[in-house]
């Protein structure tokens, strides 16, 4: 007798029920692996756009500046170019409207559970003419931590300073 080729009803669940089992042990694994891929997209999402403001300032010999505003969970960053005769040393108030023309506005991805702190709240971040900074700090981390001082996973901090003198932006990722 030939015996058929092929698989049986009770050899099919049985296959399924292995491969669920699979699926529901290792999906949730990549949960982490997401949020920090948020996480590293959000500091350098803020790194790239701080040194495209710098580049703008100096090009077009004018100040620039950096706002970052949140609402709820959500984190925007608007860039503006200043239209009147640029300050020496100074950053104005960055006052949509007055002397300042919007240049863009985006929305920072940030995981659940971080958030962006520093001393950019209230005040903001400008670039000058001569590549020189207002300086600042911001602090990408996990709620509620406020510096990375006290970071216990690792790369789950990163703190970027934009130096005074030069303007240069540093990122430190802990």
């Amino acid at each position: 007798m030939k015996r058929e080729i092929g698989l049986t009803l009770l050899e099919l669940i049985v296959s399924l029920a292995i491969i669920g089992i699979v699926l529901v042990v290792t999906v949730p694994g990549f949960s982490p692996w997401k949020s920090e891929k948020t996480f590293n997209n959000t500091y350098t999402m803020l790194q790239d756009e701080l040194n495209n403001l710098r580049s703008t300032a100096i090009s077009m010999t004018t100040t620039t500046v950096m706002v970052v505003t949140q609402t709820g969970t959500t984190y925007s960053l608007s860039g503006y170019n200043y239209s009147l005769v640029p300050p020496a040393t100074t950053c104005p108030s960055a006052t949509p409207g007055v002397g300042w023309t919007l240049l863009y506005t985006k929305t920072i991805p940030i995981a659940t559970n971080y958030q962006i702190t520093g001393n950019i709240f209230p005040t903001n971040t400008c670039f000058f003419h001569d590549g020189s900074s207002s300086g600042s700090n911001f602090v990408v981390s996990q709620v509620p931590d406020t510096s990375c001082a006290a970071v216990t996973i690792p790369n789950s901090c990163a703190t970027i300073s934009v130096t005074t003198a030069s303007g240069y932006v540093d990122v430190e990722v802990n």
